[in-house]
């Protein structure tokens, strides 16, 4: 299914998954050089693409989960510190400390979206200094999402993950898999806003940013 045994096994591995959701350094051999036709998939939409193929096999891989309860709850209150406005789309905070939680493609809504605080792929805008923190869960029944935060418009790229990298240290991460019965997998970024600018925050598994999952990240 994920062609050859070396690209499964180094994904499978420990320092493989650590990439994944964002930690670590490794560099794998399928993201820069030839990578299996069946993961690359045709879409998101078919059954065989790479985020249903990502999203299967990492259901049950390790790290933290919410129940659907604490998601819904998580994807709707208003972060602290933050002002809402839903007739922009807009979430902007006016603290240091930012902490926002962000759901992928919730039941309730447009498919292939992100939510917080109860919009949908909200223009995020937050002062320079800031220390953030975004907790992404997944809440996509059958697919792979992630978050990164980009320096480059890079939603019309079907496979962002090439070309779109993080805009600094620690907006990045890859994957988490499908929910199961233990709960959503959750991840954290973790990042300081230094540098003023419009950034775009997206999904990186291919297709989903040209479906709509992309936003803006401004500091300020």
């Amino acid at each position: 299914m994920m062609g050859s045994s070396s690209s499964y096994g180094w994904m499978m591995s420990e320092s493989g998954y650590r990439w994944m959701t964002g930690g670590g350094t490794a560099s794998p051999g399928w993201m820069t050089g030839t990578r299996p036709s069946a993961m690359m998939g045709t879409g998101t939409g078919t059954g065989t693409g790479t985020g249903k193929i990502m999203g299967s096999l990492w259901a049950n891989a390790p790290g933290p989960r919410v129940s659907a309860a604490q998601a819904s709850a998580l994807g709707s209150q208003t972060p602290v510190g933050a002002q809402v406005s839903k007739a922009d789309n807009t979430i902007t905070f006016t603290t240091t400390t930012v902490r926002l939680a962000m759901l992928t493609s919730p039941s309730v809504g447009p498919d292939e979206t992100f939510r917080a605080a109860g919009l949908v792929n909200p223009r995020i805008v937050v002062p320079a200094g800031a220390r953030v923190t975004i907790q992404l869960i997944n809440a996509d029944t059958d697919t792979a999402h992630g978050l990164v935060i980009t320096a480059d418009a890079a939603k019309a790229s079907w496979m962002p993950m090439m070309t779109a990298r993080p805009a600094f240290a620690g907006p990045a991460l890859w994957f988490l898999g499908n929910p199961t019965s233990a709960g959503m997998h959750e991840g954290t970024l973790a990042f300081t806003a230094a540098t003023p600018g419009t950034y775009h925050y997206l999904c990186p598994v291919p297709g989903h940013a040209q479906e709509g999952m992309a936003g803006t990240f401004t500091i300020r």
